[in-house]
């Protein structure tokens, strides 16, 4: 369970919430560490494609690939533009992961926290409180991914889990797993049975 930060204990702390059950927080160090796996597989590709075309772009004797990788002139020979600027695509990845990581650091502070009778949330885009008993419906989505195989099959992957939830008197929270990870998919379900108990209570 992550732990409360000051922002997520005062809204927790918000009348009718109840004690809270449990905290939910981003993977912050998982997200680091695939940040820098991308970040050096696009690091090791551009100085790995710039030792094997002999790209100037990176110097032989500042590449610590030279010494593994022989230069292959004949590659590409016919376009020197495309072989001396290839090594640049290897940066994109390194941007991704730059990105990733800067995002992951933004959102290390987001907690989503469970309590006995309602939500309470401190996000970089959300901080307020909704009890069961205030919510008007609940909607619980997915974002899948494509990928087609060497088979030529095409298989879907689930890369997002959230639920939209909006109160009688007009807001909304996002439950989202981009900000607490995969614990999305299972708090979704929980608020979706807590607010049904609470309603049929009501009646």
């Amino acid at each position: 369970m992550a732990s409360l930060t000051p922002t997520a204990r005062r809204v927790a702390a918000s009348p009718g919430l109840g004690d809270v059950v449990k905290v939910y927080g981003p993977p912050t160090m998982l997200n680091l560490l695939g940040a820098a796996i991308v970040i050096a597989i696009g690091a090791g590709a551009s100085l790995a494609t710039a030792a094997l075309l002999g790209s100037d772009l990176v110097p032989a004797d500042s590449n610590p690939l030279t010494s593994w990788i022989h230069p292959d002139t004949t590659l590409l020979q016919d376009q020197p533009a495309v072989a001396h600027y290839l090594p640049l695509a290897g940066l994109l990845f390194v941007l991704i992961g730059a990105l990733a990581a800067l995002s992951a650091l933004r959102n290390a502070s987001s907690r989503v926290v469970l309590c006995r009778h309602g939500i309470a949330m401190a996000t970089r885009r959300t901080t307020g409180a909704f009890a069961w008993s205030e919510v008007s419906s609940v909607k619980r989505r997915s974002q899948t991914s494509a990928s087609t195989g060497a088979d030529g099959r095409t298989t879907f992957n689930v890369v997002r889990w959230y639920t939209v939830v909006r109160t009688y008197d007009g807001r909304t929270f996002v439950l989202d797993s981009r900000h607490i990870g995969g614990g999305a998919r299972k708090l979704g379900r929980i608020v979706q049975k807590s607010v049904r108990g609470a309603h049929r209570v009501s009646r």
